[in-house]
C-alpha cells in the first residue's frame, strides 16, 4: 500500500501513460461534456487557474493496463494544503440536475444523474484499492468527494450565507455554505466509502475549498 504522500505521484504517472499530461487547470476540467454546448452557458462550472489531477485520464490509463472498459470516474483529484491527510475528488455538474421537493423544500441531484454520480463515486474508489494506492479503510478516513454544480442551476440559492464552521466534517475550522447539501435523503452504498460527499454550488467550492487545495504541477509527459 502507497503512503498518503505517494497516492498523488501515483495517480499522475499512470495518468500520463497514454501520451497526455494527467493535469489539467480548474476551468479545463470542469468544462462539462455530457451536456450540449448550448446547455453549457460560458463553458466551464468554475474558472481558475489552479491545476488538479485529471482522474477521467487516469480512468482511461487503468482500463487500458487492465483490459477492461473504461470505469465510470470523477473528473479531478485535488489535495489539501490545509490537511495533507485529506484528499478530494471532485465533480463538475454544468447541467441542470438539481431538484426541490414541493412538499419539503428539500434540495436534491435528480434521480437519474444520482445514479451516475454513485456509479462515478464507486468505481474512482474501486480504482485506487485495485491498484493498492488505498486501502478502504484509508479511503472512508481520509478521501471526501465535492460535486459542484452550477450557481444558477441551483433552485432558490442563498448567496453566501452560512452555517457554524463545526456543521462541516472536512474543515472544521471553514465556515459552510447554506446552500451545501447531499446526494440523495438516503446514503447510497457509494457514499459511505468516503468521509464526506458533498454538493455545493460553484461559489462555494471557489470561496471556502478551492483556496485551500494543492496545485498540482504540470510536468511534460
Amino acid at each position: 500500500m502507497l503512503t498518503l504522500d505517494e497516492c498523488i505521484p501515483y495517480v499522475l504517472i499512470s495518468a500520463q501513460t497514454l501520451g497526455k499530461s494527467g493535469v489539467g487547470t480548474v476551468s479545463e476540467l470542469s468544462i462539462d461534456n455530457s451536456i450540449h454546448e448550448d446547455e453549457q452557458r460560458g463553458g466551464s462550472v468554475v474558472s481558475d487557474s489552479i491545476s488538479q489531477v485529471d482522474f477521467d485520464e487516469y480512468a482511461r490509463c487503468f482500463a487500458n493496463r487492465h483490459g477492461i472498459a473504461v470505469p465510470s470516474s470523477c473528473d479531478a483529484l485535488s489535495r489539501s494544503s490545509v490537511n495533507h491527510h485529506r484528499f478530494f475528488f471532485v465533480e463538475y455538474k454544468g447541467g441542470n440536475i438539481v431538484g426541490r421537493d414541493q412538499k419539503t423544500n428539500v434540495l436534491s441531484i435528480k434521480s437519474k444523474e444520482a445514479k451516475k454520480i454513485e456509479k462515478k463515486l464507486y468505481d474512482s474508489a474501486l480504482m485506487l484499492v485495485k491498484e493498492k494506492v488505498v486501502d478502504l479503510e484509508t479511503l472512508r478516513r481520509t478521501f471526501a468527494v465535492l460535486v459542484v454544480v452550477r450557481n444558477d442551476h441551483i433552485p432558490g440559492m442563498i448567496g453566501s450565507r452560512t452555517l457554524s464552521p463545526s456543521a462541516n466534517p472536512v474543515f472544521a475550522h471553514m465556515q459552510r455554505s447554506i446552500i451545501e447539501f447531499t446526494l440523495r435523503s438516503e446514503i447510497g452504498l457509494a457514499e459511505t466509502l468516503y468521509l464526506a460527499v458533498k454538493i455545493v454550488s460553484a461559489d462555494t467550492f471557489q470561496k471556502f475549498y478551492l483556496p485551500h487545495f494543492q496545485s498540482v504541477i504540470r510536468k511534460n509527459s
